[in-house]
């Protein structure tokens, strides 16, 4: 795995000073976005006030930073599109390169439909990778800074926060890693359901020519047996992380509120305090 992460990223420090942009963007674009819950702190500190200034000054500036939020979010996409793009184009480059490369024998025992098939998910899950990540880092941009104000806060919460995001990054490795199984299984499926389809527009004269439409059909539908089944258990993958995700996730917004809701009960924290802390852990 951290070859393949190797890989990823040397395409992308080709371009490193766009990258280096893009990336610091993308940490101010995670920030904004995750301080949105302590406007709610302020305004239910300020309302009970009826100071019409301090209430207006809270408006302008909550307006003004989601209005930057929007601007900042458009200027990381384009910059991450400048990256990307150039990246994707590297990559296209070095796999057809790759491709030629290779023996006259490789090409004779593999079928040119199976490479096509390849050839398109990788372009795919380069774009997919980069997005993903993204959000990944996003994510944990947001954490780290919801763990500062909890810890601003109350010690008790941010570790209870903590542990619960420990509890789904550790389950979340098998249910990946399961994923990754049934992707695979999937793939080589996928591979061979093309490779009846290309190879037989290759080869269309002759299926033609010969009367064997009858039989490449047969083919096809036999391909498409075991295409259907490890469909079907890649999909259901990502219904088992919804559901395991899920619940621990549920859990531990039972454990951080009810401990919120005990310590505000008890005057430890304000209720502007308690407002925060609904506001990260259900925008989280």
């Amino acid at each position: 795995m951290l070859d393949t992460y190797k890989k990823y990223f040397r395409f992308l420090v080709k371009y490193r000073g766009m990258f280096v942009l893009f990336v610091l963007m993308l940490t101010v674009l995670g920030v904004i976005n995750a301080i949105n819950p302590y406007f709610y702190k302020l305004f239910v500190e300020a309302l009970p006030e009826k100071n019409y200034q301090t209430i207006l000054n809270i408006l302008i500036l909550y307006v003004g930073v989601n209005l930057l939020e929007t601007g900042i979010d458009v200027i990381v996409y384009l910059l991450g599109d400048a990256v990307i793009l150039r990246a994707a184009r590297d990559v296209r480059e070095r796999v057809f390169k790759k491709i030629q490369d290779l023996d006259f024998a490789y090409h004779m025992t593999n079928s040119s439909g199976s490479l096509i098939s390849v050839l398109k998910r990788g372009d795919l899950a380069y774009f997919g990778m980069f997005h993903e990540l993204n959000g990944l880092y996003r994510i944990l941009v947001h954490l780290i800074l919801m763990l500062v104000m909890f810890g601003a806060i109350n010690g008790q919460i941010a570790w209870l926060m903590g542990a619960s995001f420990v509890i789904s990054a550790i389950a979340s490795k098998y249910l990946l890693a399961y994923n990754l199984t049934t992707r695979k299984a999937f793939n080589k499926q996928e591979d061979n359901v093309s490779a009846v389809i290309v190879d037989n527009l290759i080869n269309y004269e002759t299926v033609k020519y010969f009367g064997k439409e009858v039989k490449e059909q047969r083919r096809l539908s036999k391909a498409f047996v075991l295409w259907i089944k490890t469909l079907w258990g890649f999909a259901n993958s990502f219904r088992l992380i919804d559901i395991v995700i899920g619940l621990i996730s549920a859990a531990g917004l039972w454990v951080v509120l009810h401990r919120t809701f005990t310590l505000y009960m008890s005057d430890v924290i304000q209720f502007s305090d308690f407002i925060l802390i609904l506001g990260f852990v259900t925008s989280f």
